[in-house]
């Protein structure tokens, strides 16, 4: 591990890259609720970390959330707004949004 991964780590109170609950737990902190912000995550592949726990979480609280949608190489990412009971639709790269 670096030393830039440590330190982002440290600052991020984690030990290593897959403490999701510290990682939960940080995110979570730095929302301001009463304003109300768009919240935008992804869904996760391989060995990403599962944000979706979070995102269904800021969904419970009356926030609005999105997942990026690609369209084709070389093109813009479209944010698609995602509720928790939606069922999703495979982009370009069979990635759900």
């Amino acid at each position: 591990m670096t030393s830039k991964e440590i330190m982002r780590n440290e600052q991020w109170g984690i030990n290593h890259l897959g403490n999701w609950d510290a990682i939960f737990a940080k995110l979570v902190s730095l929302i301001n609720w009463q304003a109300k912000p768009v919240i935008a995550g992804y869904y996760p592949i391989s060995n990403e970390i599962d944000d979706l726990p979070f995102l269904m979480h800021c969904h419970a609280q009356g926030l609005s959330c999105c997942l990026p949608f690609i369209t084709g190489a070389a093109r813009p990412l479209i944010f698609k707004k995602w509720q928790s009971h939606d069922v999703l639709e495979k982009g370009v790269y069979g990635i759900p949004a």
